[in-house]
């Protein structure tokens, strides 16, 4: 991470950050001209095993938060209620791949809401007319009651949806050792394994990532930090040892 990061272009990309930039917003105009030079407060947030170097520089240029794999999602949710989601770019990386996943994180819980759920006062009637078509998919649907209870109590689907996209992240700064869990090892993953669970870790390349997160969705996977995967493989291990002992008994 740290050769990947201290570059001039890791130092121009804060440097534009800093200058009240949004890339996003402002590709999203398709012209690229309109709010280039938004108001927006910017915060960068760098992974954990980033160098000091690299912490350093960061920190000259712009306000910066290190976070590791267990509280990145929080920290951003913070970071965001606190500044409000629509003042706040929130400038991401290394590690590239982290914070792409995140982006495809919330992507997955925006995508799984109901359309306009937060965005007048009929929320409650929209979802009681909703719930007898989605018996089947509450354990995938998010609506703004469990979001405000599984991720943070002052966040909402509108909300989400600004942090998702005032999110600007670093495109070259990568872990090594993750960059491995690529294509090939999805290829083998969907050949070999289609029945297994599957976990991945935050600094998977994205493809590997996308694996993990739909088996998530169907509880058949995590997605997250290392403590998140082992407490997810400690969770299996313990049903399958239930229904293990409930069989040799002569349960059903």
């Amino acid at each position: 991470l740290a050769e990947s990061a201290e570059t001039d272009s890791y130092r121009a990309w804060l440097t534009k950050a800093n200058a009240g930039t949004n890339a996003a917003t402002a590709a999203a105009n398709g012209d690229g001209s309109s709010n280039v030079h938004s108001k927006k407060k910017s915060l960068h947030v760098v992974y954990i095993n980033t160098s000091l170097e690299t912490k350093a520089v960061s920190s000259s240029i712009l306000p910066t938060i290190t976070c590791t794999s267990s509280n990145v999602l929080q920290t951003i949710l913070q970071a965001s209620a606190q500044i409000g989601p629509d003042k706040l770019q929130i400038c991401y990386g290394p590690d590239t791949y982290m914070g792409e996943n995140l982006i495809s994180l919330l992507d997955a819980i925006l995508d799984s809401t109901n359309s306009g759920s937060s965005d007048n006062n009929d929320n409650n009637n929209k979802n009681d007319n909703n719930k007898n078509n989605n018996n089947n998919n509450n354990a995938t649907s998010w609506d703004d009651a469990r979001i405000a209870r599984e991720l943070h109590p002052q966040h909402n689907i509108q909300s989400l949806r600004a942090l998702r996209n005032n999110m600007n992240i670093y495109p070259s700064g990568n872990c090594v050792v993750h960059h491995m869990f690529g294509q090939s090892v999805v290829d083998a993953v969907q050949t070999h394994y289609k029945d297994a669970y599957v976990t991945a870790h935050l600094e998977v390349p994205g493809e590997m990532f996308q694996v993990a997160l739909q088996k998530s969705l169907r509880g058949e996977g995590v997605v997250g930090s290392t403590s998140n995967i082992l407490n997810f493989i400690e969770k299996k291990v313990e049903e399958a040892a239930v229904a293990a002992a409930a069989t040799n008994s002569g349960g059903d």
